[in-house]
């Protein structure tokens, strides 16, 4: 996702510090010789002092400076003039210091996690406040606890502090309260939690009173979302924690969701717990966009748009331009209607997510090419299976289709049973079509009864294989017989209507989808 789509943090978590959070700068923090005495009162005139002559006057110069605060922060850590004003203006004290005492905080940060000179530089134009705590009774003690309490490595801790400096600014009081909530409110673990913080470290940043309890009780009280279930949620997107509550959260999981998708609790988890990282995007500019074309020109209902974010909530990571693009290409390229358009992208969303040239046409050619399809016939296949376009040619599509070449007699066959059930190709090969396959050729049957046999459950698929072992061994020709009508069925365009049972929709037994035929029903016999 580009940033231009991501919300703004919370005000909140700007703040270098919050009101209590912030290290009381008291004077035993300070050397008391950290400054530079200057003396108001004049040096009388003495003849009798050596002329200074103008051949040392650099000698006198560069002396006179050396142990000033601003020469050093300039000349040798290589500030900018830009980060000296800021350190003017925010942390006027440190000018206030000497060299030596300056240069003595520096060493420790720089020693103790191994920065560089860019680091150095980095961290103290972000947080030019370090340079006034005392390197043995704050910046010391705070950098020991975070690497004991966290084990963290340099590596890791530098990580922490380049991104925000102003965690050494924090007592250790405040970070052990921060640390609490994720490990015993939360129930990280200590290796848990570093993970969590290296990769976020902005949520150490976060007060506890003010942002990060208020957003616990959100989510577990005004969403039900289990503490457990919340840790994974926060693990695989920590930034929900760092959100605001009434500017990004309840517009878009109150508002959006459950009120205009009326999503309900249980599928609000399932959403987060699958893709946390839809409430990076901006509601207004990105999510509302996408919606309403869905709504209006797909004319999809809102339980429908639900339907679709919760099977594939990436949809949100593509913009409206992508979306528009893939429509196009299955609207007039491909040739389908509007109708069948709408069945694909519900029936697998991910299509949107696939590229046109390199992914989602290659799919296209190959079902059209190997199975010998007309651009009716492939109109007919993919609307009958939209999943197709999502499966792989390499490892799912090939690998079937080279199965089921061997085991029918002719490619038309093939043909007949991918255009009866195009759902055939959705199975798993191994789970499912090999085992029945085998078993219907056991008994002497045609491999198109496979088209049949297939979709049913195990119980109703034994049953089935037989009574049509029966049916061939009282009458041989029962099979050819079934053949001959279906492929006149295909040729007067009356085949087989399939349809998708929603309630089946998991992959269960070696199943993608579950398929059944829609039955015509007997003619009414006369009085």
């Amino acid at each position: 996702s580009s940033d231009s789509l991501l919300d703004k943090p919370d005000s909140e978590t700007f703040d270098i510090v919050d009101s209590d959070d912030a290290q009381p700068l008291d004077d035993d923090w300070f050397d008391d010789d950290a400054y530079v005495t200057v003396s108001t009162s004049e040096v009388p005139f003495n003849s009798s002092l050596p002329v200074i002559s103008l051949e040392n006057i650099d000698l006198l110069v560069e002396s006179s400076t050396s142990n000033i605060a601003y020469f050093y922060l300039k000349n040798e850590i290589g500030m900018t003039e830009e980060a000296m004003w800021k350190i003017t203006l925010d942390a006027g004290q440190v000018l206030g210091m000497t060299a030596d005492t300056l240069r003595r905080k520096v060493d420790l940060i720089r020693r103790t996690l191994n920065l560089s000179d860019e680091n150095v530089r980095i961290l103290l134009e972000r947080q030019p406040t370090i340079l006034q705590l005392s390197a043995d009774q704050n910046l010391a003690p705070t950098i020991l606890f975070l690497q004991r309490a966290l084990d963290l490595s340099k590596a890791d801790l530098r990580s922490i502090v380049v991104q925000f400096p102003c965690v050494l600014c924090y007592s250790i009081k405040n970070l052990k309260s921060k640390l609490n909530f994720f490990q015993c409110l939360l129930g990280f673990s200590q290796d848990e939690c570093r993970k969590l913080l290296v990769g976020e470290p902005k949520l150490l940043t976060a007060s506890v009173t003010t942002g990060l309890l208020p957003h616990l009780r959100f989510y577990t009280s005004d969403l039900d979302i289990p503490v457990d279930k919340l840790r994974t949620i926060i693990q695989k997107n920590p930034r929900v924690l760092l959100y605001s509550i009434e500017d990004n959260l309840v517009p878009k999981l109150i508002f959006y969701l459950t009120m205009n998708l009326r999503v309900d609790s249980k599928q609000m988890l399932r959403l987060l717990t699958k893709y946390p990282q839809l409430l990076d995007y901006n509601l207004n500019d990105h999510i509302l966009p996408i919606t309403a074309y869905l709504m209006q020109e797909i004319e999809y209902s809102p339980t429908e748009v639900r339907q679709i974010i919760l099977s594939f909530p990436r949809i949100m990571t593509h913009s409206l331009r992508k979306i528009k693009h893939v429509v196009g290409y299955l609207r007039f390229e491909l040739g389908l209607e509007a109708a069948q358009v709408k069945r694909v992208l519900y029936q697998a969303p991910q299509v949107i997510g696939l590229n046109t040239d390199d992914n989602l046409k290659k799919k296209v050619a190959f079902l059209r090419d190997d199975f010998s399809l007309t651009r009716n016939e492939l109109r007919r296949v993919i609307t009958g299976m939209p999943t197709l376009l999502i499966c792989s040619i390499e490892h799912n599509l090939q690998p079937k289709t080279d199965y089921l070449r061997t085991v029918f007699e002719n490619k038309r066959d093939l043909h007949d049973a991918v255009l009866t059930l195009p759902g055939l190709l959705g199975y798993s090969l191994e789970k499912r079509i090999k085992p029945r396959m085998e078993r219907l050729l056991e008994i002497g049957s045609h491999p198109k009864g496979i088209t049949i046999g297939i979709p049913m459950k195990d119980e109703a698929f034994d049953q089935w294989l037989g009574r049509r072992e029966n049916r061939l061994e009282k009458n041989p020709g029962f099979d050819d017989k079934a053949r001959s009508q279906g492929a006149a069925s295909l040729n007067n365009k009356e085949a087989v209507i399939v349809h998708v049972d929603n309630k089946n929709r998991e992959e269960k037994n070696g199943r993608i989808t579950h398929w059944t035929r829609e039955r015509r029903p007997p003619p009414q016999q006369s009085n």
